[in-house]
């Protein structure tokens, strides 16, 4: 298939990134236009779906850092972000503590999780249902 990697020689530099999340789908099964969405949205869970969105994939991280020792690419990989570098700015800015310093500090002194407060808890039950809070 092209632009597939077969295993020989090196690498392609470019790799594809998987498109933006938007709220049109969903908007449009709801029956209404996406910034009214986004409004209600954001009304009803206190941020915009882009970071309820991010908020969630740093939340799925946690117990990846705690409980693995995968490297922060794989990390990142999994939890939907483009690489390691964005994955840390993203999880520092949230946290207020580096992937790093979050993996060795005990569950007890760790910052709480971006989903722990608030409305974006119930979705994130919706969204994974065998997660286990902290």
């Amino acid at each position: 298939m092209a632009g597939r990697h077969d295993g020989r020689g090196p690498r392609p530099l470019v790799r594809r990134r998987r498109p933006a999340a938007r709220p049109g789908a969903p908007a449009r099964a709801a029956g209404v236009s996406e910034s009214t969405l986004c409004r209600i949205w954001r009304r009803q869970l206190g941020v915009s779906p882009v970071e309820g969105l991010e908020r969630l994939r740093l939340a799925r991280a946690e117990p990846l850092l705690w409980l693995s020792n995968l490297p922060r690419q794989a990390i990142a990989v999994q939890c939907g972000f483009a690489d390691a570098y964005h994955f840390s700015r993203r999880f520092r800015a949230v946290h207020g503590v580096s992937p790093s310093a979050f993996r060795t500090a005990p569950p007890e002194s760790a910052p709480p999780s971006p989903v722990a407060n608030g409305a974006l808890s119930a979705l994130q039950a919706l969204v994974s249902p065998s997660r286990s809070g902290r």
